[in-house]
């Protein structure tokens, strides 16, 4: 169980250095008449129109305990020709967006990571943008289905790189308690029980940040 732990905290932490360390020097694009996006790349432009929130993806263990929802939006390039579907957090088209249009008449700036669209999501926004395009009178919409702009890249990545150091900081924390005697001679005293009962929500704390973070990966 620990080597599995082990080596998805390194996998974590390579996903998260990789895409925190690509991130500079991102040049904003037009996106008057099409939004490029390629897979592993960092994107930015300015979105005057968006729609709400097109699908809530909730992600649980065993179908019962609820551990990360996912909220993706469309957004258009300037002539409406053109869609990409973001991942934001659940109050971005909120707080952004009214009417359909950005609250900012530069628009809004969106900037984020370039990633696959797992199958499920990617039906489920392809009927979306079916019952959008009827809406719209029959017209048509590129739309590249298989891939969405992840908006909350930075916080993810972040996580990502937490759970590979933390092992680090817990071993370390341990040395120095077995050390000190706080797992023997000295277990039961206040400081061991402190230390033992730390280290216990330390553990399940972990656990829970590297269940959510690898179910919205």
């Amino acid at each position: 169980m620990c080597h599995v732990l082990v080596f998805a905290a390194v996998i974590l932490g390579y996903a998260g250095l990789r895409t925190l360390l690509t991130r500079g020097g991102v040049e904003e694009q037009s996106a008057e008449t099409d939004i490029a996006l390629e897979k592993g790349e960092w994107v930015t432009f300015r979105a005057l129109y968006a729609t709400p929130e097109q699908i809530a993806y909730e992600h649980s263990m065993s179908g019962l305990i609820p551990i990360g929802t996912e909220h993706f939006y469309f957004v258009f390039s300037a002539d409406g020709s053109t869609v990409a579907t973001v991942r934001a957090t659940k109050k971005w088209y909120d707080d952004n967006f009214e009417n359909l249009r950005a609250i900012d008449p530069e628009g809004v700036v969106v900037t984020g990571y370039v990633r696959a669209t797992e199958t499920k999501v990617q039906r489920e926004l392809l009927n979306t943008r079916d019952t959008l395009q009827k809406e719209l009178d029959g017209v048509t919409i590129a739309f590249q289905s298989g891939l969405y702009i992840d908006t909350i890249a930075t916080r993810m990545a972040s996580f990502e790189t937490i759970l590979a150091f933390a092992p680090l900081l817990l071993l370390g924390v341990c040395l120095l308690g077995k050390r000190a005697g706080l797992f023997d001679r000295r277990a039961k005293s206040f400081a061991g029980r402190t230390m033992i009962v730390t280290l216990a929500i330390c553990a399940l704390a972990y656990c829970g940040l590297m269940i959510h973070t690898v179910s919205m990966f």
